[in-house]
């Protein structure tokens, strides 16, 4: 049953004591109010005495109205109970599909809030091919990402017990995105309290609290802001550089990206210098740096060793970085 039958139903019951009041007026001179009790004892068979003693007319009267009005609104009755009873059990049996799935989920990404950032992060996710869950506590903004193809959970994202629920404990990262600083520093806290090795990134949208994110256990803190400041000056100013990045990173584009690798103790190029490691020739790939604990080495030399947990940041077309990890960590 739609929505619509059911607003049609409701005024064919509304209709039954319309007429009802007014055949009782016409046929027994009673008043509106007099009919409109009448009709109302006939149609709900409550069986309180008459208000008149009754014509033939009236007699007749009244026994179609009982027929038509009870049988529409136990008709009404069962409709709406079935419409209530059909949409609990959809919500129920999609929740239970909802909480199989991401039972099933390993090295996911849960996302907090499914705003105008949550949104965007998922969708580049998506594009990634990578796995993730999204909690909001707004019931429609979780319909639309669930009409958007995305996972999705409805609760209180602070919570620990939803963190739970979402896989925190399988999970590979955590983006904190909800409009509010505070109760970004509160998910952080939970999560970095229910995983200390979790990757947990944090929207902030003021500098102030860029430092308590980072004291609550994130591991780092996007302004939104502040990027889109640094992306507008480059624009004006480094417009051809701008555009290519931007192509270079559409789906649609050159297909190039960023990767980072991080080098195995186990790996074969360990003690290797770049230029004999044949990651350029073999894969085509360009070494933009190393990260090697907390120093970064940008546009290293090729006389430069690689050394075990050193992390590769590459760049190239998105086929030729999916060989690198074969190519660094082949033992």
């Amino acid at each position: 049953m739609t929505y619509e039958q059911l607003r049609l139903l409701i005024v064919a019951v509304l209709s039954v004591f319309v007429v009802g009041t007014l055949g009782y007026v016409a046929i027994e001179g009673m008043s509106p109010f007099d009919a409109l009790y009448m009709t109302v004892i006939t149609v709900t068979t409550v069986g309180y005495e008459e208000v008149a003693k009754l014509s033939d007319a009236g007699r007749v009267f009244t026994m179609l109205l009982l027929f038509v009005g009870l049988g529409l609104i136990f008709y009404s009755i069962t409709s709406v109970t079935g419409l209530v009873v059909e949409g609990s059990l959809r919500r129920i049996l999609g929740r239970r599909a909802v909480e199989q799935k991401i039972r099933a989920l390993r090295g996911h990404y849960i996302i907090c809030g499914g705003g105008r950032m949550g949104r965007t992060v998922c969708e580049e996710l998506r594009k990634t091919g990578k796995e993730f869950v999204v909690i909001d506590g707004d019931e429609s903004v979780v319909g639309a990402l669930q009409s958007a193809g995305f996972l999705c959970m409805l609760g209180d994202a602070t919570a620990e017990d939803i963190l739970e629920a979402a896989g925190i404990e399988r999970a590979q990262g955590l983006v904190a995105a909800l409009p509010s600083d505070a109760d970004n520093v509160f998910i952080v806290m939970g999560a970095r309290e229910l995983r200390a090795d979790l990757k947990i990134i944090a929207r902030a949208s003021a500098d102030s609290s860029e430092r308590k994110l980072l004291q609550a256990g994130a591991d780092r803190a996007v302004l939104p802001y502040r990027i889109g400041g640094v992306q507008t000056v480059n624009a004006l100013i480094r417009p051809t550089v701008v555009d290519f990045i931007e192509v270079a990173a559409h789906p649609s584009g050159l297909a190039l990206a960023f990767e980072e690798l991080r080098v195995l103790p186990t790996s074969k190029l360990v003690g290797v210098m770049l230029a004999d490691s044949g990651i350029r020739d073999k894969s085509g790939l360009i070494i933009v740096a190393i990260k090697r604990g907390e120093r970064m080495i940008f546009n290293p030399p090729s006389t430069t060793a690689l050394m075990a947990d050193d992390v590769l940041i590459s760049f190239g077309e998105k086929n030729q970085l999916a060989r690198l990890d074969d190519l660094v960590n082949a033992s």
